[in-house]
């Protein structure tokens, strides 16, 4: 079965092999590369198909050719006839994806609440306050970081989708405005309290499942 360590050896080479793609081709290829990753595609299959577009880049520039004369001007159009012949990913592997995404994000956030809050111990001892073992959950935390993990997947869109759609930067800028009004508004509504160990056991469980789904998912491809 495949595991993580071959899809990052797999990574591992591709790199090796893009460093002799030169500057005239290189930013045309992280194009494709970025529209192939938003494809929906597994990683390891994001992996081969990165390897034969450098191997085909570095066949055109052994001709002597450039990318743009060779494929045309309609990259998106090639991007999409080689996704077309690659099995998007299963629902199980989105539902994996998903919840790991979940298990990462809010691992973060307790992580990030238990170090800067003013009311634990971390924040008790550097800034020589009383300690106080109790961890208060806010509504405008909550809204906060429900908002940050929606907002990471429109990122990633953005990111992937750029080269070959126009993205409009007013959903962004609207998203942030409306994440800091809503957290200051009710940045102070305690909806409950942790006990700050309660949340270290909350992150590191967290965590563990984070590992054992990363494994699971790689393990599905042979």
């Amino acid at each position: 079965m495949l595991n993580i360590k071959k899809v990052k050896e797999l990574q591992k080479q591709n790199n090796k092999l893009n460093e002799y793609i030169n500057l005239e081709n290189q930013g045309r290829l992280t194009d494709m590369i970025c529209y192939i990753r938003g494809a929906g595609i597994s990683d390891y299959k994001q992996e081969l198909v990165r390897r034969d577009l450098i191997e085909m880049v570095l066949s055109i520039q052994e001709r002597g050719e450039n990318i743009n004369n060779v494929i045309g001007g309609d990259f998106k159009e090639f991007c999409d006839n080689v996704i077309a012949n690659l099995q998007p990913r299963t629902i199980k592997e989105k539902v994996l994806i998903t919840s790991n995404v979940f298990c990462i994000g809010l691992s973060t956030f307790f992580t990030l609440r238990i170090i800067f809050s003013k009311d634990t111990y971390a924040h008790g001892l550097f800034a020589k306050e009383t300690v106080n073992y109790s961890l208060p959950i806010t509504l405008g935390t909550i809204i906060f970081t429900i908002i940050m993990l929606i907002f990471s997947g429109i990122i990633v869109e953005v990111i992937t989708k750029k080269p070959y759609k126009k993205q409009e930067g007013s959903i962004v800028v609207a998203t942030i405005i409306a994440t800091f009004i809503l957290t200051a508004k009710f940045g102070k509504t305690v909806i409950f309290t942790v006990n700050i160990f309660t949340a270290i056991g909350v992150v590191i469980v967290l965590f563990i499942i984070h590992k054992f789904l990363s494994k699971v998912y790689f393990d599905l491809y042979k």
